[in-house]
């Protein structure tokens, strides 16, 4: 009677009850059925494995040291996989119409294109980035996979920039070395102290120019400065043939102001007057006694006081000159006992009333005097 034999994937190690005949005995059907499943079984084992090497799913994998040695292989097929050390997992496709970069597509010996395993991550928003040798730059980047946001503020400085790269996006252009020049209006702010520094180096001389004239703008107009080697002299020149013109309300020279060539212009008196004034005639003075030459009424506005600026008197061992003003608040001077001009700024009067301002000449001596007629004294007076 025929019996339906099911194959089973497995491969066994041997066929148990092999029939065998002998001294005319009959064979049994029942050992003869177990070998010949024995024989199916084999066939199925055979069967599956060969369907296993002919579906998908790598079909070899090797390794190489080298990404040159990876593109020197041969006798490669389509989706074979190779690992490179320290690169990671490629596959092979063939053909390919992918551009081979040097890194993540390479060019296989037989056709095709060896592509890393993680070629495509590299265009998503935060995708990686091929490094340098170290590292640490990315000498790589893909449009979009590093953002500004991305970069903290601050971290990017003028000398991580290559040299000629773009400085658009900083918002202005730096001025920072020999022959660099800009356009437009600068404004300098400091907090407090100094502003702007001017530095002459190994030139020890320094200065601002101006070039006033749009149409020669290398013709320099003026400085000011220390336009010479090791001057010690501050220098304000206009040297296109114009004033030097000082706007301001009052001018104030701490210490001597001397002129080279004429003034032109009026000197204002408007606070200051003069009193000139001699004996007129022979006078004999006593020892320490002073005998006025000149009077004068004046009144002194609330809130000022009366100066002696300058003075001229023809001084000698015996006489000198005597400024003083009756009223509170008077505080007479005396001259020395020498007849060049001095300059002063003496308080005469601190009172603001209506008084009288003499001009006496005295006797320094231990003896009776007698003035000269000729004798005179010039006093030069402010009130503010």
């Amino acid at each position: 009677m025929p019996k339906t034999l099911n194959p089973i994937s497995v491969f066994p190690s041997s066929i148990v009850n092999f029939p065998q005949a002998g001294n005319n005995e009959p064979v049994a059907i029942g050992p003869l059925e177990a070998a010949i499943q024995a024989v199916l079984n084999r066939t199925e084992h055979l069967h599956q494995s060969r369907l296993e090497v002919e579906g998908p799913g790598v079909k070899r994998l090797r390794r190489v040291a080298t990404l040159a040695a990876l593109q020197n292989l041969t006798g490669m097929a389509d989706l074979d996989v190779v690992a490179v050390d320290g690169y990671g997992l490629y596959r092979l496709f063939d053909p390919s119409a992918l551009t081979a970069d040097g890194l993540w597509v390479l060019s296989a010996a037989g056709g095709g294109r060896w592509v890393h395993s993680s070629y495509l991550m590299r265009g998503i928003n935060n995708g990686w980035a091929m490094l340098d040798s170290s590292g640490r730059l990315a000498q790589d980047v893909r449009d979009g996979s590093i953002l500004t946001q991305h970069i903290g503020n601050g971290q990017v400085t003028g000398p991580k920039l290559a040299t000629g790269a773009a400085v658009a996006n900083l918002g202005y252009t730096p001025v920072n070395k020999n022959g660099d020049t800009m356009t437009g209006a600068l404004t300098v702010t400091a907090n407090v102290g100094e502003a702007l520094s001017l530095k002459g180096g190994s030139s020890n001389h320094v200065y601002l120019g101006f070039y006033a004239r749009s149409a020669n703008q290398s013709e320099r107009s003026g400085f000011i400065g220390y336009g010479s080697f090791g001057s010690n002299s501050l220098d304000i020149v206009n040297e296109i043939g114009g004033h030097v013109y000082i706007a301001s309300a009052q001018m104030v020279v701490n210490s001597n102001l001397s002129v080279f060539g004429q003034i032109n212009g009026r000197y204002n008196h408007a606070e200051r007057f003069s009193v000139c004034a001699n004996a007129g005639s022979d006078m004999v003075l006593s020892p320490s006694v002073s005998g006025i030459i000149a009077e004068l009424n004046l009144t002194l506005p609330a809130g000022r006081k009366l100066y002696l600026r300058r003075l001229r008197h023809a001084g000698n061992n015996n006489f000198r000159a005597h400024i003083f003003t009756t009223g509170p608040g008077s505080n007479p001077y005396l001259a020395p006992n020498t007849s060049e001009e001095l300059s002063l700024d003496y308080e005469l009067k601190n009172v603001a009333e209506t008084f009288t301002l003499m001009l006496a000449v005295f006797n320094a001596s231990t003896s009776n005097q007698t003035v000269s007629r000729t004798w005179s004294v010039w006093a030069e007076l402010e009130i503010r």
